[in-house]
C-alpha cells in the first residue's frame, strides 16, 4: 500500500494508545488538528499473519514526535511497549500525557524519567484538565520543531539507504554533507540525540564524497599529463619540422652557390 506523503508544512506526530483509551485518543487527534499539527492515529487491528511492526515503524519513523497516551491499560500493553521500544530505537522525542490517573501502575521503563503532562484533574498537578494539558503539550511539540523535523528526514533516508543495501547513490552530496555534520552538532539540550544511523549515513556520505573528489582530482591530473605530453610532442614535431626546412634550405642555397661558381 502506498503511504500518504508528509505534510512537511506541519509537525508531524505519531500518537500511541491502547485501544482502550481510543474515545480520549480521537479527542487529542482532533485537538492536535486544530493546533496546526498533524497527527497519526493506527485505527488497524491488529490480526494473526499481519505485519503489524512494519506499518507501525513505519508510521513512528516519519513522524517527528511520538506521544504517548499513558494509562493502566498502554502502561501494561504489549504493542505500545514495542512502540515505545521503535522510538527509542529511531531516536525519536516521546511525549507521554496521562488521559487518566495510573494508580498502582507503573509506565515504561523508557517513560519513568520524562515528564508527563496531565489531561485530567490530577491533585498533585494544579490547573491540570484537557485544556491545560492541551496547552502544555502545544508548547512541548513546539519546542525545537525544525531540528527535529531535519531528525525525521535524515532518518528517512538513512533508512531508505540502509534497507536498500547501503548505495553509494543514496547518500548525501557536496553542499548537503556540510548541512547534515551541522545539524548534528547543533542538537538542542533537550531533544533526542541523532541515532548511529544518522551518523553512519553522515560519514559515509563523507567517505564517499572525499572518494569521489580524490578520483576527479586524479582524473583531472591525469587529462592536464596527457594534454601536456601532446603540447611536448607538437612542440618537439614543430621543432623538427623548422629544422628540417632549414637543413633544406641550406642545401638549396650550396647548390645553387655550386652552380653559380660553376
Amino acid at each position: 500500500m502506498t503511504e500518504a506523503p508528509r505534510n512537511t508544512n506541519k509537525l508531524e506526530v505519531f500518537v500511541s494508545y491502547s485501544r482502550d483509551d481510543l474515545a480520549f485518543a480521537d479527542q487529542l487527534d482532533s485537538a492536535l488538528k486544530l493546533t496546526g499539527f498533524s497527527p497519526t492515529i493506527d485505527r488497524h487491528g491488529i490480526s494473526a499473519g499481519e505485519d503489524w511492526k512494519r506499518r507501525l515503524g513505519n508510521l513512528i519513523r516519519d513522524a517527528d514526535t511520538v506521544v504517548f497516551v499513558l494509562s493502566p491499560s498502554s502502561a501494561v500493553s504489549d504493542t505500545c511497549a514495542w512502540e515505545v521500544d521503535e522510538a527509542v530505537r529511531l531516536g525519536k522525542r516521546i511525549i507521554p500525557v496521562l488521559c487518566r490517573p495510573l494508580e498502582d501502575t507503573k509506565p515504561p521503563p523508557q517513560l519513568a524519567d520524562l515528564n508527563y503532562i496531565y489531561f485530567y484533574a490530577e491533585p498533585k498537578s494544579p490547573d491540570s484538565g484537557f485544556g491545560t494539558g492541551l496547552k502544555r503539550l502545544v508548547t512541548a511539540l513546539n519546542t525545537d520543531l525544525e531540528w527535529l523535523r531535519d531528525h525525521t528526514r535524515y532518518m528517512q533516508r538513512a533508512t531508505e539507504w540502509d534497507v536498500g543495501g547501503r548505495p553509494v547513490n543514496r547518500l548525501l552530496s557536496g553542499a548537503d554533507i556540510g548541512i547534515a555534520k551541522a545539524w548534528a552538532a547543533r542538537r538542542p539540550k533537550d531533544a533526542p540525540a541523532p541515532t548511529p544511523l544518522h551518523m553512519d549515513f553522515i560519514k559515509a556520505s563523507e567517505a564517499e564524497e572525499d572518494r569521489r573528489q580524490s578520483a576527479e582530482e586524479q582524473r583531472l591530473a591525469q587529462i592536464a599529463e596527457a594534454q601536456a605530453a601532446r603540447e611536448a610532442a607538437l612542440t618537439e614535431k614543430d621543432a623538427a619540422q623548422k629544422s628540417e626546412a632549414e637543413h633544406a634550405r641550406r642545401v638549396v642555397q650550396r647548390t645553387r652557390l655550386g652552380l653559380a661558381a660553376a
